[in-house]
């Protein structure tokens, strides 16, 4: 039995060229060095907004500001 071959004469469009992109996919989050890392300081300051004095999150120091409020 032969399996017939269909032959593509696929035409190619002038001004048009694949280029090869390149990005990077995780397969090990563990292995990332640290200096990849990016610090989530939304998630940080929400933990310090809802704990205030109280949160305890290693290598991050709590600092209060007043801000004055005014009713007009």
């Amino acid at each position: 039995m032969t399996i017939p071959t269909v032959k593509h004469d696929t035409p190619k469009a002038e001004g048009q060229s694949f280029i090869n992109v390149y990005e990077a996919q995780i397969i090990d989050e563990s292995l990332i060095p640290d200096c990849h890392k990016i610090v989530n300081m939304k998630s940080i300051n929400a933990v310090v907004k809802a704990l205030k004095d109280n949160a305890n999150i290693p290598g991050v120091k709590v600092i209060v500001k007043k801000q004055l409020r005014q009713r007009t």
